[in-house]
């Protein structure tokens, strides 16, 4: 069976090995400690009689440490042989409490300290690689680029001033003559529209004929009927005057 853990030497640690209590309650109870009894416990907040209940076998109340605690300011007013006797009581009470890790602690904060140095020089060794090695990446790049512009220079023919000229004496050319087919094909479009004027005009024409045509058919029926009408005129008068004739001959006795 574990030793119980003494509430008021305990360690945080310590304290959040027992059940029931966290980071937060731990503090809380390293802030309100020395305590004397569990009824004193209570009084932290978060801690009620049923956690008490549970803590009270895991846990031992040592009233020399409170009175200790207490009288703080005047222990530091004794003497030194006194203040180390003290020490050395209160740490043989709290070794069976204290876990195995705490005891190196002191050690391991030491070990550090000394390869500081060392570690610092290692910095700056990495610093001056990574500079000589970004150099060395500047040269090689520019090398390269200067490789790839010489080869690209060897291989691209110039165009001379002459040849230049002459290149944009076409282009006018060009031009000129592009102008030219434009202003033909906006006459042509200019006579199409014309021919499409033409088209309207005799469209307009054949239906003025179409009516012409009409109205001659029209006169041709009028005149028809008016040849009809000067026929019997005519034989009316033809009989008209052989009634005449024949009355005017003279009759036989």
């Amino acid at each position: 069976m574990t030793q119980p853990i003494a509430i008021n030497q305990a360690t945080r640690d310590e304290l959040i090995s027992l059940p029931g209590v966290g980071p937060a309650l731990a503090d809380r109870i390293l802030a309100a400690r020395p305590f004397a009894s569990a009824e004193e416990l209570e009084k932290v907040e978060g801690i009620g009689p049923s956690l008490v209940a549970r803590l009270q076998p895991l846990i031992s109340f040592n009233a020399t440490s409170a009175a200790e605690s207490a009288d703080q300011p005047a222990a530091e007013e004794a003497s030194t042989d006194e203040a180390s006797a003290a020490t050395t009581t209160e740490e043989e009470e709290t070794e069976p409490s204290a876990p195995p890790e705490s005891p190196p602690l002191p050690a391991s904060t030491d070990i550090p300290t000394q390869p500081a140095p060392p570690r610092g020089a290692s910095v700056r060794q990495v610093w001056g690689i990574a500079l000589f090695s970004a150099l060395l990446s500047m040269v090689l790049t520019l090398a390269i680029v200067f490789g790839v512009l010489i080869g690209l220079n060897g291989g691209v023919r110039f165009v001379r001033p002459a040849e230049l000229q002459a290149i944009n004496r076409t282009v006018e050319g060009l031009q000129l003559q592009s102008d030219l087919l434009s202003q033909d094909v906006d006459s042509l479009r200019q006579r199409v529209d014309n021919f499409e004027d033409f088209g309207k005009a005799i469209e307009t024409l054949n239906n003025d004929v179409a009516g012409i045509n009409q109205q001659v058919e029209e006169l041709g029926s009028q005149v028809d009927t008016l040849n009809a009408q000067a026929d019997r005129f005519t034989a009316f008068l033809d009989g008209l005057r052989e009634l005449l004739t024949g009355l005017a001959e003279p009759t036989a006795p």
